[in-house]
């Protein structure tokens, strides 16, 4: 598969949680050097897979293993709503950059929904009528209302900033069901605190 190279993600194959206890790439955006930002449903171990994959260029890499120093898990992250479903992971060494594995900025603000931004908040129609009552302040809906066209469960990235990391989602990309993405606005401030102490 390819991927839009702002991007930069690695896989993008999907596993459940429950049978995928790693931490798989294409689940998680890096921050800094040593940062990673997985959701917490996605994510429960100390080790930290980057799968193989096919870079743009067709060149093959390697599953990369890398050990987490630190799991900081958000304290009102809430697993039967999954609101709050965003942690921070603490690598303990560091990965090299590519054209294929790539920072992506930190938002300063969120960001406002049409053209150049396609997903919309918790209280717009086409969240709640998908999934009512499911949906929080906290969350963000991504995709086509068609179905079929997922976002592979990549990031949501507008104007080159995070917008929002994969939550969770109709297993099958029906029609009417867009994917719930963690509104990660929300927590840029405890992000920068937990990165910077």
């Amino acid at each position: 598969p390819k991927f839009q190279p702002l991007l930069g993600l690695a896989n993008s194959s999907v596993l459940p949680p429950q049978d995928s206890p790693d931490c798989l790439f294409h689940e998680m955006i890096r921050l800094l050097e040593l940062f990673i930002l997985p959701t917490v449903n996605c994510c429960s171990s100390l080790v930290v897979i980057f799968q193989p994959y096919t870079s743009e260029d067709g060149r093959e890499h390697s599953e990369l293993v890398r050990s987490a120093a630190l799991i900081i898990y958000h304290p009102r992250y809430n697993s039967g709503s999954l609101d709050n479903d965003i942690m921070l992971i603490k690598m303990a060494t560091t990965m090299d950059y590519s054209a294929d594995i790539q920072l992506t900025a930190l938002l300063s603000s969120c960001a406002k929904e049409g053209p150049k931004c396609l997903f919309q908040t918790a209280n717009f129609p086409m969240c709640q009528e998908a999934y009512p009552g499911e949906i929080t302040s906290n969350m963000i809906c991504v995709g086509f209302l068609d179905g079929g066209k997922g976002y592979d469960s990549g990031p949501a990235v507008c104007i080159g900033k995070l917008q929002g990391i994969v939550s969770w989602e109709n297993e099958y990309a029906l029609k009417g069901y867009p994917s719930v993405y963690t509104k990660v606005c929300n927590y840029v401030d405890r992000i920068k605190q937990i990165i910077a102490a």
